[in-house]
Formats: C-alpha cells, structure tokens, sequence
C-alpha cells in the first residue's frame, strides 16, 4: 500500500513539473502581458500603426522565436524595414539607411547570414529613396544613391544573389542598373 501511494505522489510530481521550454515559454507570456499593460499599444503591428517603434521592438523580444524563421525574427525585420521608410518618407535618407544597416543581424536564418533578406531591405528603402530624388528632379543625387547597392542581380524573393562572375549574374539585371534606367529615362522625358 505504501508503494502504491508513494508511486502515486512522485506519478503526480512528474506529471505536475514542467519542462523548462515550458517554463520559459509562460514566462515570455507573462512578461509580454505584464508589458503590454503599460505600452500604448497591444501587438507589433498595432504599435507600427502609431510609429512607436521602441514599444514595437519590446513586443517582438518577448515573442516565440522557437520555430524556424521563427517569429521574433519576422517581426524585427517588418520594424526594420517600417522604420527605415518612416525616416525615408520624413526625408531623412541618411537616418533611414542607417536603420536598415543597423538591423543587419535581424535578417537571419538558422543563425547564418542571409544576404538576400538584407539586400532586399536595401533595396526596398534605397529604391523609395531613388523614387522621392526622382520627384524632386535631383538625378546626380538619385545616382548616388543608387550606387549604395551592391552589384548583385537577385532573384524575385531575394532568396538568391548573383554577383559578378556567377552564372546568374547579367549586369542589365542589376539592381543597380535597374534604377540607373528608371532615373536616366525620367530625366530624358522631362528635358
């Protein structure tokens, strides 16, 4: 009989523990609704919608990033790439490529660098960038801009860079010329 019982109580302890991914994962929970509490806003994306990126970033810490890709990494990226083009859209173009630059490591997977996420980061605020100079007719300066790209052909997904002396590379289908056509062909139009 003492058996039995003592089988029950240590059945029930075992059953009552929780692994520590268990007890990390209700702790991030905790920590995420203790902190939402206090911010303005309730999820990253309600965040983004109001610019509070600081708030935005303390809410994508406390997600799950357990699978892979995983969450915190997806959510860091979209602040990244959102508040780059705030600073884009506030004429602050320096600020602006400055953030994606600095958020350099959140454009990750399995902890290796993925330059085509990052490239297509670039991409997405230069060519922004490129779009606004156009608009103001400041060609040379566009130019410039444009040539902070690296000289890389990228497949539609950003998943794959081909640069020089790869097979996929073709220098027509550069990023770089890409824009250096959009700005020469406005230019030429309106003059």
């Amino acid at each position: 009989m003492k058996k039995l019982l003592f089988g029950l109580i240590l059945t029930s302890l075992a059953f009552s523990c929780k692994s520590d991914s268990e007890k990390r994962r209700d702790q991030r929970k905790e920590d995420l609704s203790n902190l939402i509490e206090d911010l303005s806003c309730k999820s990253v994306d309600d965040c983004l919608s109001i610019y509070d990126f600081v708030s935005a970033r303390k809410i994508a810490n406390l997600l799950n990033d357990d699978a892979i890709g995983g969450v915190r990494a997806e959510n860091m990226q979209k602040i990244i790439i959102e508040e780059a083009l705030y600073w884009a859209r506030d004429n602050d173009f320096n600020r602006s490529f400055n953030t994606i630059s600095e958020g350099k490591n959140h454009f990750t997977e399995y902890n290796d660098y993925r330059p085509g996420l990052y490239y297509g980061a670039q991409f997405t605020i230069i060519s922004f960038i490129v779009d606004r100079l156009i608009d103001e007719e400041k060609y040379k300066t566009a130019k410039k801009w444009a040539l902070k790209l690296p000289d890389a052909v990228y497949d539609s997904y950003y998943q794959l860079i081909y640069e020089k002396g790869e097979d996929g590379y073709d220098e027509e289908k550069t990023m770089v010329k890409i824009l250096f056509d959009r700005i020469d062909k406005t230019e030429k139009l309106l003059n």
